[in-house]
């Protein structure tokens, strides 16, 4: 690792001076009752960016195996609105930025019938919706872009990633 090297990791080396381990964006699983059927989301996997060096961008695809994976199903036929809250930048413990880039393309909607296939890119700024169908199951996949700035802190940063998904209808 250079001296100029903002390295982000999953688990904190104990004696590393240059580079901390922050953990991921991050989300948790919750089920929440609807009508009949429950809807599931479930934070499959965190947005991990490797290593990440001052003053140059790192970015992670939707489909990347660093990008965060969410799972949502309903049981049933259904329209879904999908909100993503999402953080301008992940936050060290000093209160330190390292900023966060998101915009079009930056999301990957795949249906649990095409998962190995191409999906709907989408802009995780922006709602967006879309339907399921039966037992059908629906995977968001999340890249995005770490900035850091060429005097950015080595330090252990973190921040949370939010998906809202409301069950449309009357």
């Amino acid at each position: 690792m250079t001296r100029g090297s903002l390295a982000l990791f999953r688990r904190l080396a104990p004696l590393c001076i240059l580079g901390l381990a922050p953990p991921p964006l991050g989300g948790q699983a919750r089920t929440v009752p609807w009508p009949d059927h429950p809807l599931s989301v479930l934070a499959r996997r965190d947005l991990r960016f490797g290593s990440v060096f001052r003053g140059r961008s790192t970015t992670i695809a939707p489909r990347d195996h660093q990008a965060a994976v969410f799972e949502v199903g309903i049981g049933q036929e259904a329209d879904l609105l999908f909100t993503f809250l999402l953080p301008p930048g992940l936050i060290s413990p000093g209160g330190e930025a390292l900023p966060l880039i998101f915009g079009p393309g930056d999301g990957m909607l795949v249906r649990q019938s095409a998962h190995s296939g191409g999906g709907m890119r989408f802009d995780p700024t922006r709602p967006f919706t879309a339907t399921v169908s039966g037992d059908e199951r629906l995977f968001l996949h999340l890249g995005g872009t770490a900035a850091p700035t060429p005097t950015q802190a080595l330090a252990n940063y973190h921040g949370t990633i939010t998906l809202v998904v409301a069950a449309l209808g009357t």
